[in-house]
Order: C-alpha cells, then sequence, then structure tokens
C-alpha cells in the first residue's frame, strides 16, 4: 500500500512540473504575442497616418497657420481683463502647439503694474 501511495505522489509531482513548464511556456508567448501586437498597432497607425495625409503617393504638408498673439496685460487691478489674458493665452498655445514654458511665455505679456 505504501508503494502505490509513493507511486501516485510521485505522479502528481511530474504533472506539477510538466504543468509549470507549460505555463511558463504560455507566459513566453503571452509575452511575445503582446510584443507583436503593440508592433502592429503602431504599424496601424504609420499607415492611417500615410493614408490622411498623401495623394497619389505625395504627402501633404500640413497648412501652417499665423497665430495671432495675445494683447499685453498691464492693468493689475482688471479682474476681467486677466481672465481674457489667461483664455486669450490658453487659446494661443493650444493653436500654436507651443510646448515652451508656458508661465514664461504668458509672464512675458504683462506690463507695467502686472510684471511685479
Amino acid at each position: 500500500m505504501a508503494l502505490n501511495v509513493s507511486n501516485r505522489v510521485s505522479l502528481v509531482e511530474e504533472r506539477l512540473d510538466d504543468f509549470v513548464a507549460r505555463l511558463a511556456t504560455s507566459e513566453e508567448r503571452a509575452q511575445a504575442f503582446s510584443t507583436r501586437l503593440d508592433e502592429l498597432m503602431a504599424s496601424q497607425e504609420e499607415a492611417r497616418w500615410q493614408l490622411r495625409n498623401t495623394v497619389g503617393g505625395r504627402v501633404l504638408e500640413q497648412p501652417r497657420v499665423k497665430v495671432p498673439e495675445p494683447k499685453p496685460f498691464g492693468r493689475a487691478r482688471v479682474a476681467k481683463e486677466l481672465e481674457n489674458l489667461l483664455w486669450d493665452m490658453e487659446q494661443f498655445f493650444t493653436a500654436a502647439r507651443a510646448s515652451e514654458d508656458r508661465v514664461t511665455v504668458t509672464s512675458m505679456y504683462l506690463t507695467r503694474d502686472a510684471k511685479l
């Protein structure tokens, strides 16, 4: 009887080892699949960009729009004017696709007492 139990234990251990090995292989395959999926999605996005931006094999140039600059702000005690300046600056940064430090650029549009 003890031999029968030890045979069963060794059989369970073998099956467990086989399961662990298959699980490791499955994890590797899942990681490879995930990497390949990311590559395909990037490739698809590039193909979409090319379809949107090409005509007859030529790449279309994006139109350049001149963005008007906001008016300087110099009246430190007029809240509505300050709100307008901040809104204008947000619109300016959005339209110009500016990536600079927005606080530094905005401070350049302050004049007189507003600079203090």
